[in-house]
């Protein structure tokens, strides 16, 4: 998978990515030219409104759902907050349900380093505030040059500062990508958001590509009126 990403990010395209964990969206997102499906347990940003991410049990299914509706896709869930009490058992389990590789912190630098010897694993920047107090940028370099001379095929990454991101994309050969980072090797953005499904819960940075929130409830309130009024409703 490494060689992969890497002539990737060598041949200039971005790597595109979006989020999704459903297995509809999934069977649409296989009829697209997007690269890779993320899981993580912030879908459509719903944690800023203090509705609980997902747990280890709902990432696995959002493997499921979307192996079945996109097998064509790479896929890559990551490791929900509240790690797995068995590690091992739990990333076997999500890649026999279809996944391509796992996204793990790098706040979890043990496990990190353990999982990514015996796994497809992409280290995941996504705790800013740990990264500019405990780490200085030469630091959090290393650690990332050390995962791809184990064979990580990326970096995701969150939401991540200018500077340690132009660096990080200069210094690996591998592709530094992820939400709000479009200066880097590539982009993930949830595809409730660029569909418009998520309504005002889209997250602010997010272009929005249609307005697919207003056009279901508009097709939900047409359906309503043709099964109150009309004799038949059409099949």
């Amino acid at each position: 998978m490494q060689p992969q990403f890497m002539a990737l990010k060598k041949s200039g395209r971005k790597l595109t990515a979006i989020s999704l964990s459903d297995f509809y969206m999934a069977r649409i997102a296989s009829n697209t030219a997007i690269d890779a499906i993320i899981i993580n347990e912030s879908q459509a940003n719903l944690m800023a409104y203090g509705i609980p991410g997902m747990t280890s049990e709902q990432i696995w299914l959002g493997v499921l759902n979307a192996k079945a509706g996109a097998a064509n896709k790479t896929i890559v869930p990551i490791l929900p907050s509240e790690m797995p009490d068995d590690i091992d058992e739990y990333i076997n389990s999500l890649l026999n349900a279809g996944a391509s590789a796992i996204g793990i912190p790098i706040r979890f630098r043990d496990t990190l380093l353990q999982c990514a010897k015996k796994y497809p694993v992409i280290p995941v920047i996504d705790n800013l505030n740990s990264v500019r107090t405990e780490w200085n940028l030469k630091k959090l370099i290393e650690e990332l040059s050390e995962y791809e001379r184990i064979g990580c095929p990326a970096v995701y990454v969150v939401d991540l500062p200018l500077d340690i991101g132009i660096a990080a994309r200069k210094m690996l050969k591998i592709p530094v990508f992820g939400s709000g980072s479009g200066i880097l090797d590539g982009q993930c953005l949830s595809i409730y958001d660029i569909t418009g499904l998520s309504g005002d819960f889209a997250s602010p940075h997010t272009k929005k590509y249609m307005d697919g929130h207003s056009m279901t409830i508009g097709a939900i309130n047409e359906y309503c009126s043709d099964n109150r009024y009309a004799e038949i409703v059409a099949a």
